[in-house]
């Protein structure tokens, strides 16, 4: 799944379970491109990722790159890097290993 796991990295403590229910009411619809219409070109643009195995670039590059247009009111418009994103390091430093998952 593209996914590197350490078995050493684990969350320790209580699980914490919660009785609660919420009830609040979900929308039918949402589009983001419709609630942020400033944003639609950017959030509505679908990349290929081909053959490559770096859905986690492609997930934390275009997730980055719709809030930073969100949050800036639509002004920051520019598409960011995904190849930038997945050659950012190797398997040594921080478990990326490019097309092969990371």
């Amino acid at each position: 799944m593209g996914t590197v796991v350490d078995p050493l990295w684990r969350i320790e403590g209580p699980i914490k379970q919660s009785t609660e229910v919420i009830n609040d009411t979900l929308p039918v619809n949402f589009d983001a491109r419709v609630n942020w219409p400033a944003c639609a070109n950017v959030i509505g643009f679908v990349r290929d990722q081909s053959n490559c195995g770096s859905c986690w670039a492609n997930a934390t590059t275009e997730t980055f790159n719709d809030r930073m247009c969100i949050e800036t009111g639509g002004a920051f418009q520019k598409l960011l890097s995904v190849s930038d994103t997945t050659a950012c390091c190797d398997g040594t430093s921080c478990f990326s290993y490019g097309c092969n998952g990371g």
